[in-house]
């Protein structure tokens, strides 16, 4: 049985950046502190805190997050940087009310971009039509349960609604084969010329 292509945007840590995190981790703890427990940092968010959603796995943060890391995989961690920072930056856009267009453009330029760099990343040796839409969605996905709030109103956002939606779209993309083969090239033969 041949394995599929799937590329988990996983790098390796270094020790340099291993120490660059637990600095910035034990300083937002301390800030933490002070502040009551309000403050939640990126990696909190992603892997560490009782994700969006937990309340719908019975309180359960392990359930939640075990799903988010599944999905966070499939998203380039370039897009997942980047989009992360910046949501948290436009936060402090001001008026209010400009915030929604920057939210909205942040997801629509992480989307262009998580499609591109996984195009990149394949280049022309296999088929990229399935990739393109099983990447697409896990970064739908994933924008969805981390920053969905920012985007929808009460109705289309709820903490339960992404729960369930990373728990389907992890099934589902773990079980999509993405094709291995190579595309089919067709030569032309200098032979062959148009009769006039």
């Amino acid at each position: 049985m041949e394995g599929d292509s799937r590329i988990y945007f996983d790098p390796p840590e270094t020790e340099l950046q291993l120490s660059i995190v637990k600095a910035a981790l034990a300083e937002a703890a301390d800030d933490k502190g002070r502040a009551g427990g309000k403050i939640v940092t990126v990696k909190e968010v992603l892997f560490g805190a009782p994700a969006k959603g937990a309340s719908a796995f019975g309180g359960s943060k392990s359930g939640a997050k075990h799903y988010l890391q599944k999905i966070a995989k499939l998203v380039p961690i370039e897009i997942v940087g980047s989009y992360e920072a910046a949501i948290l930056f436009a936060g402090g856009v001001k008026p209010d009310s400009a915030r929604i267009w920057i939210y909205w453009t942040l997801f629509g330029l992480g989307l262009v971009g998580t499609l591109w760099y996984v195009g990149w990343r394949i280049g022309d040796r296999l088929l990229k039509q399935r990739h393109l839409v099983v990447y697409g969605a896990a970064y739908i996905v994933w924008a969805y349960a981390i920053s969905g709030e920012r985007l929808l109103p009460f109705p289309y956002y709820q903490d339960a609604i992404a729960a369930v939606l990373l728990v389907v779209a992890s099934a589902i993309f773990g079980k999509v084969k993405l094709p291995r083969q190579e595309k089919a090239t067709v030569k032309k033969s200098a032979s062959t010329k148009p009769d006039r």
